[in-house]
């Protein structure tokens, strides 16, 4: 008998009897073939013909060797790829296969679900209108061409997990019942998924897209998970209709550094900001007040980022107003989402000045003393809150020139701090 046997499954036997002077049958032969003579044994299987313990279950293809594509018409045998039935009544496994070819199942109907775990299909992957009425299992799947389930019907959950298509998905118009799972999945291509209908979540979590990403007037019922995705062409999310998103459990989070606490990673500049408008409002809806504040944040920096990159007057008075935006609305107060930013500038705001009348005792009349002795501190971070909340009770005034422009200095940037602390607490209660 034929000695392969199933990584996933050790309990699998093939009935087929081995090949002459080979240890496997001709269905799982990795070598050359007769193709003609496969086709034999092939069609003999998925008619019942012969006893039924020389042959495999009819629609059990896992680790065969296919030395030519494979289509779902059940039309001429004549045909160079091999033909099954237009209607499946039953599960087909092709898990672990290879396929010489195209797996071309446009249009099929399955009433199982279709297995291709760990398969490797050289050519395209077509369930163009194909209607499936259980699960699909594409897990650790290799195609080298394109995955095209366009206005598919899967009546279950579509399972992506570890894929890898070389050229693009579409799933335009496709309906699937339950989840759509694409964790940790390599698509090279685009993968659009427009109008698409998804029952329950779909989750892209540490999924690569390397082309453009459409989920226009897509509808997910439940919600969608892209913790650690990356996109590196542009991102549609036009239109497009969910519960809610994840982000990972603690992201987005804006802290002092912007990388590494976006929770997604955006390649396309043009993109950026509308895949974070769109996560803000979606984060608004589920009343995550928090990470909608975070993805306004990030919405702004990409914004910010796409003008930069841009071209003509657009770029030159992005140019001319980035310090501004960094001195006054970014790091201060982060876009006026962040509380605790506002007291931090004020805090480093004020003991930098002190810092330097303690460290300069001429910059103010009164201090004489030593610079290091407490009292002159004390002197100088009083003088300091004085002139940046523009007090200016009057006991201690700046000396020298110098000293009159740094008073002036605090007491101009105190003043608008102030202001924008203002505008974040009244953003805040306002909600």
């Amino acid at each position: 008998m034929c000695e392969w046997r199933s990584a996933l499954n050790p309990d699998y036997h093939c009935r087929v009897s081995a090949e002459p002077g080979s240890d496997y049958c001709i269905f799982h032969e990795p070598g050359e073939k007769d193709v003609q003579r496969f086709k034999q044994k092939f069609y003999e299987q998925i008619d019942g013909d012969g006893p039924e313990e020389a042959r495999n279950p009819r629609y059990d293809f896992r680790g065969y060797f296919f030395p030519t594509g494979i289509v779902a018409s059940g039309g001429s045998r004549e045909a160079g790829q091999l033909i099954l039935p237009k209607e499946i009544a039953g599960d087909l496994i092709g898990g672990e296969a290879t396929i010489k070819g195209d797996a071309n199942f446009g249009g099929a109907m399955f009433k199982g679900s279709p297995s291709f775990k760990h398969a490797m299909i050289e050519g395209h992957a077509s369930f163009f209108n194909a209607r499936i009425g259980g699960h699909a299992y594409f897990e650790d799947v290799t195609i080298n061409g394109d995955a095209n389930f366009m206005g598919a019907t899967i009546g279950g959950h579509a399972f992506f997990v570890n894929a890898t298509i070389e050229r693009g998905t579409n799933f335009v118009d496709a309906t699937i019942g339950a989840n759509a799972s694409f964790e940790r999945a390599t698509i090279k291509g685009d993968a659009f998924f427009n109008i698409a209908m998804i029952g329950g979540d779909a989750s892209f979590e540490n999924a690569m897209i390397g082309g453009d990403a459409s989920f226009e007037n897509a509808t997910i019922k439940r919600g969608a998970n892209f913790c650690g995705a990356t996109f590196k062409g542009h991102v549609g999310v036009s239109e497009t209709k969910m519960a809610r998103i994840s982000l990972g459990t603690r992201r987005p989070t804006i802290l002092w550094l912007e990388r590494n606490r976006e929770g997604v990673t955006l390649k396309k500049w043009s993109s950026g900001h509308m895949f974070w408008t769109f996560a803000r409002r979606t984060f608004a809806k589920m009343d995550e007040r928090e990470r909608a504040d975070a993805a306004y944040y990030f919405e702004k920096l990409w914004r910010r980022r796409s003008r930069l990159a841009s071209s003509g007057r657009e770029r030159l008075l992005a140019i001319v107003g980035y310090p501004f935006e960094v001195v006054f609305l970014r790091l201060p107060i982060a876009y006026g989402t962040s509380l605790v930013r506002p007291l931090i500038s004020w805090a480093v705001l004020i003991v930098l000045f002190g810092g330097l009348y303690a460290g300069f005792p001429s910059l103010i009349g009164r201090m004489v003393k030593s610079v290091w002795t407490l009292s002159n501190w004390v002197i100088a971070l009083h003088f300091s809150v004085t002139t940046f909340t523009t007090l200016g009770l009057g006991d201690i005034h700046p000396g020298r020139l110098l000293g009159k422009a740094l008073t002036s200095i605090e007491a101009v940037v105190g003043g608008v701090l102030m202001a924008l602390t203002v505008v974040v607490i009244s953003r805040k209660l306002m909600r």
